[in-house]
C-alpha cells in the first residue's frame, strides 16, 4: 500500500486534531492547519501517516485515511467553533479572521494556514503518539523492519510517498492505541505558540 509520510514535529492535538462528534456520535480526526502543501495535494481514499522525529525514534504517530475533503468554509459551516482547529471565521466582507486560541495566532501562522483551502477528515484513524512538543523520547508505534521505509526523518512539504506491504495496514489494526480519553491537548507555549508551522 502507498502511503504519504511526513515528520510530525510537535503533536499537540490541533494538527491533527482528534475530537469526539456529538452530532455524529463518532471520533473524528481532522488536518485543519499547518502542512498546506499535504492538505492541497491529498485526494479522498489516501492513507498519511505522521512520524515522530529522531530523536523519537521516528516511530509511527498516526495513520488516517482521508474519508473527506472540505474547503474551509465548509468546514466552518459544518463545526463552526465546536473543534480545536476551527479558528478560522470567514468574514463578510471576505477573508478571514483569526480566533483567539492558544497555537496559532500571528500573521505568519495565519498566512501559513490559509495558504491551503482544503481541510482533510478522517473516521479511521489510528493514534499512538500521545501529544509532545519538542520533548525527546520514544513516543508511538515502533516498526518492525519490515515496516521501516516508514521510520525517516526530515520528511516535509508534500510528504514522502511510501510503498509498503498490504499487511501493514491488518498489522496496524492489531496495535494498542491511545484512548481519546487518554490523549492530552497541549495549550500553554508560554506565549510562543505550538511550533507546528515551523515543521
Amino acid at each position: 500500500m502507498k502511503i504519504r509520510a511526513y515528520t510530525l514535529t510537535a503533536h499537540v492535538g490541533h494538527a491533527p486534531c482528534w475530537m469526539h462528534d456529538p452530532s455524529e456520535n463518532r471520533d473524528l480526526l481532522s488536518l485543519a492547519n499547518c502542512k498546506p502543501k499535504i492538505r492541497s495535494a491529498a485526494f479522498v481514499g489516501e492513507w498519511i501517516a505522521g512520524v515522530t522525529p529522531k530523536d523519537m525514534g521516528c516511530t509511527l504517530a498516526y495513520l488516517m485515511h482521508v474519508g473527506e475533503r472540505l474547503t474551509r468554509t465548509e468546514y466552518w459551516e459544518r463545526y463552526e467553533q465546536s473543534r480545536h482547529d476551527s479558528i478560522y471565521q470567514p468574514l463578510a466582507q471576505g477573508g478571514w479572521k483569526q480566533l483567539k486560541n492558544p497555537w496559532h495566532f500571528n500573521d505568519e501562522s495565519q498566512m501559513h494556514d490559509l495558504s491551503s483551502d482544503w481541510i482533510l477528515l478522517s473516521t479511521e484513524f489510528f493514534v499512538f503518539a500521545n501529544s509532545y512538543e519538542g520533548a525527546a523520547g520514544v513516543r508511538g508505534l515502533a516498526l518492525p523492519d519490515a515496516y521501516s521505509e516508514l521510520s525517516k526523518q526530515g520528511m516535509r512539504a508534500y510528504g514522502h510517498f511510501i510503498e509498503l506491504p498490504d499487511a501493514f495496514l491488518p498489522w496496524v489494526q492489531k496495535q494498542p492505541r491511545l484512548k481519546l480519553d487518554d490523549f492530552v491537548v497541549l495549550k500553554h507555549f508560554g506565549g510562543k505558540g505550538c511550533g507546528c508551522c515551523d515543521e
